[in-house]
């Protein structure tokens, strides 16, 4: 028997379903006070379908969150999901500048662009948590220096530290900051072999001394060298050295043949994901996502592909159902979607295919059929259309 939550749900979209038809678009006085009724119930019992995630319309998005709750029900992850969705800047930056809440302004900073406003919130924002995601966002050197001498924070210096590229500033904290851990995170991204052998000389840590000596050395060696370090087995007797050098060695290498080459000759998940990182061909990348006999290697590859053809085989025929769901997320493709819903083994992998489908035939099938309850709810929160909607009510009583 199907649960009772079910037709409360199927009852309530009957009576909303035209807000949902249009929350892509600026809605009507009349459909807005019915769309901000149901999110106020999401609110108050969590947004457990993703109703939130379906709402792109700037206005109502800005008036859900304004909508009285009593305090003692929590509201961060909804409100978050909901400012998630927004881009309209006006918006995000009254958030970001008047919000009490530590997380809603910081997720608003996640969709800010102005440079201007993020290094003001770097700056002064009481929240360490806050200032460091703008930090993460800022692109001027100058300013992130500043950032390592001043902020009291050592989350922000971090961040700050490892945003850095300019190495004469890299190479005056590795040379002067007080902070051991500091000093490491600069040594590890300067690429001068002048300046990292003075370090390997006059650091008072030993680990930064050995790091910097170790960088030096593999600056010195070639591309050959190079390969033979990332696909050598470890020793265990020597495993966190190894684990370093490795570590260093594949972030000298660029050239995309030779990171290809490591990506299939390496069985170590470490390097080779880092490896796909650095790839940009999309022609490497699709032979990585097809071929490629480890499943993490596949997902990271296809996590940068951008192809709908290729997307779909990858969600239809991969063994991994992570694969599959990584596919699923960058699929636009509403014919392989339909089919991937209805087919697909995996719960988890159709609950995915689910959220982005927008055909409502093939919802109301689902939604009449699917064996999963949540499935079968997130079928019904996605339908808009009244007679099927109608039929669903009459048919499952």
């Amino acid at each position: 028997m199907k649960h009772a939550f079910f037709h409360l749900i199927v009852g309530v979209l009957f009576f909303i379903a035209p807000p949902l038809q249009a929350t892509t678009n600026t809605l009507p006085a009349e459909e807005r006070l019915a769309l901000k009724d149901l999110a106020r119930v999401l609110l108050l019992l969590g947004d457990d379908f993703g109703f939130f995630e379906t709402i792109t319309d700037q206005e109502v998005l800005a008036e859900l969150l304004k909508i009285p709750l009593p305090p003692a029900y929590p509201r961060e992850l909804e409100c978050a999901s909901i400012i998630g969705q927004l881009t309209d800047q006006n918006l995000l930056t009254e958030i970001v500048k008047n919000d009490p809440s530590d997380v809603f302004r910081a997720t608003a900073i996640e969709k800010l662009t102005d440079q201007t406003l993020l290094a003001e919130i770097a700056k002064n924002d009481p929240s360490d948590y806050v200032r460091a995601t703008a930090i993460k966002k800022l692109t001027d050197q100058t300013l992130l220096a500043e950032i390592v001498k001043n902020d009291p924070s050592d989350d922000s210096r971090t961040v700050a530290i490892e945003k850095l590229t300019d190495q004469t500033l890299l190479a005056e904290i590795a040379k002067n900051n007080p902070s051991n851990s500091e000093r490491f995170i600069a040594v590890k991204r300067l690429t001068d072999v002048n300046t990292l052998t003075e370090i390997a000389n006059i650091d008072s840590n030993e680990k930064i001394r050995q790091f910097a000596n170790l960088k030096a050395h593999l600056l010195t060696l070639d591309i050959k060298e190079l390969i033979a370090i990332l696909t050598a087995e470890r020793n265990w007797k020597t495993w966190d050295e190894d684990t370093i050098r490795k570590e260093i060695a594949i972030a000298l290498i660029t050239d995309p043949k030779t990171l290809t080459e490591v990506v299939f000759a390496s069985d170590e998940s470490d390097v080779y994901k880092y490896a796909i990182e650095k790839i940009t061909d999309p022609n490497t990348l699709i032979k990585i996502a097809m071929t490629h006999p480890e499943g993490p290697a596949r997902i990271v590859a296809t996590q940068k592909l951008t192809h709908q053809a290729l997307l779909t085989e990858i969600a239809l025929t991969d063994e991994s159902k992570y694969v599959r769901q990584i596919a699923i997320e960058k699929l636009t493709d509403q014919t392989a979607l339909s089919r991937i819903a209805c087919v697909d083994e995996s719960e988890s992998v159709r609950q995915i295919a689910v959220r982005k489908l927008t055909d409502q035939v093939t919802l109301a099938k689902i939604a009449m059929s699917n064996d999963t309850e949540h499935i079968r709810g997130l079928a019904i929160m996605k339908l808009h259309n009244q007679a099927l909607l109608e039929h669903i009510a009459t048919n499952n009583a």
